[in-house]
């Protein structure tokens, strides 16, 4: 609100003693507000008085994408630049992603959200796919000294195998623990998916969302992805494998992600795959992880059916499950199979959400 209503800055009247003896917000110290200005993570408080000048360009919002100079400037700025968003109405295109290359020099960046989705306008000639090239470019945000945060959406960029090979070398940012990469309609395959598990090797990185939807990982690619459970710091991840052409092979694979030693939050969709009773019936073993207490598991449109759907109504047996999100939409449950998942609604110690 305060943005929108003074979209420039402006003096506010200097602040009068509390009558209690509580410093109001323009008496406190440049320390305090440096850690209430981090802590909304916005450009608010540099946008509404002059007397707080010296905070602006800490947090950068942008809606178109930035040329070269732009980004230079930005980096040039002593540094002040925190976190950096750009969304883009259109394609960015090889020379757009090479615009960044620059950000990497910026010595205080923290957290930088790039939207650069090209879902539903790929028919306008004017949208310009960042492609295999370009995301080469893209990946060097490696080499930003203090990036923590980082959430990239190429959403049907053209990127193939090759661009994700690209990505996994982000796993060399060395502060990086907060990854979220979207990656749906790009033809990543199988070597994709092996190079991309290579971000368990991110030494800190302690939350990952992988959005592979519309690709054609397979199997193969669900099993290469499975590794994830040797992140040393992984405790959340969300992985999106929906229509990828995974069966019960990979489904089983995947069901390893129980041996990741700090995993506690799982959010796994394979919806649309051909996964069977013997994939649910692997599944179902995520029960056996010591630390795994919120899991949300989407296999609508499979052939689970009652087989599949008795097995995981065995996830009630798990000593750390307290929340649970299961949906089997699409899988031909019958009587059989909705008695026991009933079960999981009537277990005392699990919150649970079922659809089927």
């Amino acid at each position: 609100y305060l943005m929108d209503e003074y979209p420039e800055s402006v003096d506010l009247p200097t602040p009068s003693p509390h009558p209690q003896g509580v410093p109001t917000l323009l008496a406190l110290p440049d320390d305090v507000l440096t850690v209430v200005d981090g802590f909304l993570n916005q450009h608010v408080l540099g946008r509404i008085c002059t007397h707080w000048g010296w905070l602006r360009l800490r947090h950068v919002s942008m809606t178109a994408w930035p040329t070269r100079q732009q980004v230079h400037q930005l980096c040039a700025d002593q540094g002040r630049v925190h976190t950096l968003k750009i969304r883009t109405q259109s394609g960015i295109g090889e020379d757009g992603a090479y615009a960044l290359f620059q950000v990497k020099a910026a010595p205080s960046l923290h957290s930088l959200t790039l939207l650069c989705s090209l879902s539903f306008r790929l028919s306008s000639h004017q949208d310009r796919p960042v492609g295999a090239d370009g995301v080469h470019a893209i990946s060097q945000l490696k080499q930003a000294p203090s990036l923590q945060t980082l959430f990239i959406d190429l959403d049907a960029n053209e990127l193939g195998d090759d661009g994700a090979c690209a990505l996994s070398q982000l796993k060399e940012a060395p502060f990086l623990h907060t990854l979220k990469l979207v990656l749906s309609w790009n033809q990543v395959g199988v070597l994709g998916a092996c190079a991309l598990y290579q971000l368990r090797e991110a030494p800190f990185l302690h939350t990952l969302t992988l959005d592979l939807s519309e690709n054609q990982v397979g199997d193969d690619g669900a099993c290469a992805l499975s590794q994830l459970k040797e992140a040393p710091a992984l405790h959340t991840l969300t992985l999106n494998l929906s229509r990828n052409q995974v069966g019960d092979d990979g489904a089983c694979a995947l069901s390893h992600l129980k041996e990741a030693p700090a995993l506690h939050t799982l959010a796994l969709n394979l919806s649309r795959n051909q996964v069977g009773g013997d994939g649910a019936c692997a599944l179902s073993q995520l029960k056996e992880s010591p630390a795994l207490h919120t899991l949300t598991l989407d296999l609508s449109r499979n052939q689970v059916g009652d087989d599949g759907a008795r097995a995981l109504s065995q996830l009630k047996e798990s000593s750390a499950l307290h929340t649970l999100i299961l949906d089997l939409s699409g899988n031909q449950v019958r009587y059989d199979g909705a008695c026991a998942l009933r079960q999981l609604k009537t277990h005392s110690f699990i919150k649970c959400n079922l659809l089927y």
